[in-house]
């Protein structure tokens, strides 16, 4: 079994990371995994969404579904039949980051198949979880300021 933090292992305590290896403290789908923060963010109890929805492996899974395996490390690459450009999709949505957060957790898992579940982590709601911080919130300024990132 993998786990993923939701932050990096360097700023965690090392009681912490003994209870969750040991069993005693179970990461859950109510948690956002460490991929899903930007690089080099650190944990900030009074602002949790600091560097949420721009974790690099987030960026380039969603960049591969949505524009292409080619764009993935290249994001100015100019792909000819994106997926992007076939089903007229003209801005990034909080669905489209949950699902390409969804695809993400799977490709670092242990599931060998598509699977719900992942131990106990359940991927419906995780994904259900990433929709309603953006639709549940559309009007706050981080999700303004979060969906303006990915559009540029």
């Amino acid at each position: 079994m993998r786990v993923f933090f939701t932050c990096s292992l360097t700023h965690l305590h090392r009681d912490f990371t003994n209870q969750i290896f040991d069993g005693k403290l179970v990461i859950t789908d109510n948690d956002f995994p460490s991929f899903m923060y930007e690089s080099g963010t650190q944990y900030d109890p009074d602002d949790e969404t600091s560097g949420l929805f721009r974790g690099f492996l987030l960026v380039r899974v969603f960049r591969h579904i949505f524009t292409g395996p080619s764009s993935a490390l290249e994001a100015s690459r100019d792909a000819n039949k994106t997926k992007a450009k076939v089903f007229h999709i003209k801005k990034v949505t909080g669905r489209m980051i949950a699902y390409a957060a969804v695809q993400t957790y799977l490709a670092l898992s242990s599931a060998k198949k598509w699977t719900n579940f992942i131990d106990c982590f359940g991927l419906d709601v995780f994904y259900d979880n990433v929709v309603s911080m953006f639709e549940e919130n559309e009007e706050t300024q981080f999700i303004q300021d979060t969906l303006d990132w990915w559009q540029s």
